[in-house]
Order: C-alpha cells, then sequence, then structure tokens
C-alpha cells in the first residue's frame, strides 16, 4: 500500500506536459506499479510442463485462450474458494479435439495428493474433492444445506443440469447445446463435433425458449435470494454460469426473435448478483459477447457479423468496491484498478507484446500507454502522443484478449479509454 501511495504521489507532482514529454523507464513503470514485481501465480505452457516441479501442487489444465465452458467452470471453483494452484495452458488443437486420451481431455486437475480427475464429465467430482480437500469457512461452501431432503447444489450439477439444457444437442466446447446431435447416423459421431444436416445444425427454438423459462423456474424455488440455493453462492451457480454466459452472447444471433436469457427477470438478475458477489468472475474469468459470438461466426460464416463491441453486462468497470475485494486477497493485481491492472499485465508481459507490435509501434510507444495508464489521473487524455494512440488501439483490437490475457472489467476499461483517445485524434 505504501508504494502505492508513494506512486500516486510521484505522478501528482508531475504535470501532463511533463508526462507527455518523459517517458518513464521499465524499471520506473516497475515502481510505479508494485504489483508487477509480486511473484504471479504460476502458467505454464502445456510443452514445457516438467512433471518433476508439478509434484505435489494443485494443477489445472485448461486451454490456452480460455473459450471452453467447462474448464471456465472449475477456473471459477479454484478461484472462487481462492486457492493456490498451477495453471497448465493446453494448445486449442488438444484441448478442442476429440480426443478421449486422459492426458489432454479438458479440464483436467492433479491434486496434491497425485489424484488425476480429467474430462467434462469429471467437474462434479472436482468440486466435489475441492470442497473436501480445502473446506475452510473463509471461502465459499461448494454445497450448503438448505433442504432437510436434498442437497440441491449437488443435485442442480448432477441430474438437474442435464435434464434442464436442450436433449440431443452437442456439448460443445465453443457453442454448448446449441447444435443437435445428429439423428439420422447408426455410428455415433465424436461427442464434441459441431455438424449439419438436411434438418440444419441448430436446436429448435423451442427447446432453448423451455431451457430459460426453466431455470426462470429453478431460481424462482429458493427466493431468499438470487442465486440457486437462495441467498448464498454455491457449485451450482458456478457450474451454471459459463453456459448461460454462452447463451448470452449467442442466442441473439441465432434466434433474433427469442425471448433472450437477461430479459428473464430471475436469470437476468441472478447473473448481475453473481458479477457483484464473486469478484474473480467479473475481475478475471467471465469472457465478452464479443469473443463467443466471434468464436460461433468462425463456425458458421452465414451468421451475421454484428458483435457486441463489449458486453451485455452492465457492470460498472468502474465499480471500485468489487475490484477492492478482488485484489484485496491477491498481491499480484494491482489495486489501483482494472486500468491500472491492464498497465501492470503490459509491462509485466512487454517482450511477448513487442514482439506482436513490431510492425506498428515501438518501445517508447508502449511505455507511453503504461504510464498513461499508471497515472491516477489516467483522463487526462489531452497529454497522450498519437503513437500512444495507436499502440493502445493496437493492444484493444489486436493483441489483448478477454479472457486469455485480462478478465472483463479490464477489458471494458480498456475499451472505453480507447475510445475517449480516439475522440481526440479525430478532434484534431
Amino acid at each position: 500500500m505504501r508504494e502505492r501511495l508513494l506512486a500516486t504521489f510521484i505522478f501528482a507532482l508531475l504535470p501532463s506536459c511533463f508526462l507527455a514529454l518523459t517517458v518513464p523507464s521499465w524499471s520506473e513503470l516497475e515502481t510505479i506499479l508494485p504489483s508487477c514485481t509480486v511473484p504471479q501465480p504460476p502458467v505454464i505452457h502445456y510443452n514445457a510442463i516438467d512433471e518433476n516441479e508439478l509434484k505435489g501442487k494443485l494443477v489445472l489444465y485448461r486451454d490456452e485462450d480460455g473459450y471452453c465452458p467447462y474448464s471456465q467452470q472449475v477456473w471459477l471453483a479454484l478461484e472462487a474458494k481462492n486457492l493456490d494452484y498451477v495453471t497448465v495452458l493446453v494448445p486449442n488443437g488438444l484441448a478442442y479435439c476429440n480426443n478421449d486420451e486422459e492426458d489432454i481431455s479438458m479440464p483436467k486437475v492433479i491434486w496434491p495428493d497425485g489424484t488425476i480427475q480429467s474430462g467434462p464429465d469429471s467437474i462434479p467430482a472436482m468440486v466435489e474433492k475441492m470442497q473436501t480437500d480445502f473446506p475452510s469457512s473463509d471461502t465459499i461452501d461448494f454445497f450448503p444445506s438448505v433442504s432437510a431432503s436434498i442437497n440441491v447444489a449437488r443435485s442442480s450439477i448432477t441430474r438437474r443440469f442435464d435434464g434442464v439444457m436442450p436433449r440431443n444437442t452437442v456439448p460443445s466446447s465453443l457453442a454448448p447445446y446449441l447444435f443437435r446431435l445428429p439423428s439420422n447416423e447408426n455410428k455415433p459421431r465424436p461427442k464434441w463435433d459441431i455438424f449439419a444436416d438436411e434438418d440444419g445444425p441448430y436446436v429448435p427454438q423451442r427447446k432453448v425458449k423451455v431451457t430459460l423459462e426453466e431455470i426462470e423456474e429453478i431460481l424462482e424455488e429458493y427466493n431468499a435470494g438470487p442465486f440457486f440455493v437462495g441467498n448464498t453462492i454455491s457449485a451450482a451457480d458456478l457450474f451454471w454460469l459459463p453456459i448461460l454466459e454462452r447463451f448470452v452472447a449467442q442466442l441473439p444471433l441465432i434466434f433474433p426473435d427469442l425471448q433472450q436469457p437477461r430479459d428473464y427477470e430471475l436469470i437476468d438478475e441472478w447473473m448481475a448478483a453473481m458479477e457483484e458477489e464473486l469478484p474473480c468472475y467479473a475481475c478475471r474469468i467471465r469472457g465478452c459477447d464479443s469473443t463467443w459470438q466471434k468464436l460461433l461466426s468462425g463456425m458458421l460464416p452465414e451468421l451475421k457479423e454484428s458483435f457486441e463491441d463489449q458486453s451485455s453486462s452492465s457492470f460498472d468497470w468502474k465499480n471500485t468496491d468489487v475490484w477492492k475485494r478482488y485484489a484485496s486477497t491477491r498481491p499480484h493485481v494491482a489495486d489501483g484498478g482494472p486500468v491500472q491492472e491492464v498497465a501492470a499485465y503490459i509491462v509485466r508481459n512487454r517482450e511477448s507484446i513487442l514482439k506482436q507490435t513490431s510492425y506498428m509501434g515501438d518501445d517508447e510507444a508502449l511505455r507511453e500507454v503504461c504510464a498513461f495508464l499508471a497515472n491516477p489521473q489516467y483522463d487526462n487524455v489531452e497529454s497522450v502522443s498519437k503513437d500512444a494512440i495507436e499502440m493502445l488501439t493496437l493492444l484493444k483490437d489486436d493483441v489483448l484478449m478477454v479472457p486469455r490475457d485480462i478478465g472483463l472489467l479490464p477489458g471494458k476499461a480498456l475499451r472505453s479509454i480507447c475510445s475517449s483517445l480516439q475522440l481526440k485524434m479525430v478532434k484534431s
């Protein structure tokens, strides 16, 4: 905290014209952004695994782009418990292929005791073990008792989920439960394939409508709060959320006349409450609508490419309370807010970013971007050069992806600031 106050004080002493003329060095930026020097949770690429170094550790294998909703379910659970774990990023070609080999079936968890669980069908068991091995009262209880006869959270991630999702559909990693399983073939098709036949690829709209209505009814059962079991987040919320997040983004492209998920009162209240009450979701793990829409359009180019620039989420990236709660238990996160988190991410990953942007910008422009974002007065757009604005726009459009690199709130902050800077360029 003292370092953060010192950095704020230093910036307060510098007039905007000086900031524009004197671009800090990388080491100076690390002083301004103390979280840059705090060790990050370990992230390893699949091709660089040293199994000896992973022994005795909690390890999550997930897809490197953060597209897979099933990996996201486990990622959410680990972050909700605020556990120390190693992330192994698996190349998309392995993560999304129809491969039943245990070593690359996503998601995969290796536990400190050596237990290995993998694949979407193992997720309920993963969450059960997580609660058993890490039952701390300071974090979420995945299976709270709200009924004497049945554990609602447990039944909601097994029997109930399968009964509510549209039947005879593909649980695709890229567009879950929106495509039909084949009905005219004798041999089974790969579990995760997308296919099209004479009836078209999509699940009938009426089935989606029934699914959304049933989810609304489930959320109505325990009216003490907005969550699946009432007034507390449980494993059920973490399990259903990634699927509904993609429904919100992808259904309007396929069924524009359908009553959309967030048009349902209780579904909308539930998703808003998850963003507010589970800081790790909005701050890091949640994706944005344009990401999920582009994935769907990539599989079906005939879809109209009218993507939401940000997200159907109305959550304000300037909501300092949620960010403070998220950063308070994570020293590696910038406590100054999502804007400073973008700057910190750039400083930590500057070498790889410069390789991606070398055709258009240089080291100085990237440092100017970081200095601008790190400054508590980042809304002073008059001090920013044209080169820095172009670099920031490039980062927004082609380099920093949600949720692969940064979370929804930093992504929204980046886009908002870019809009202000681009407006400045137009006026000048």
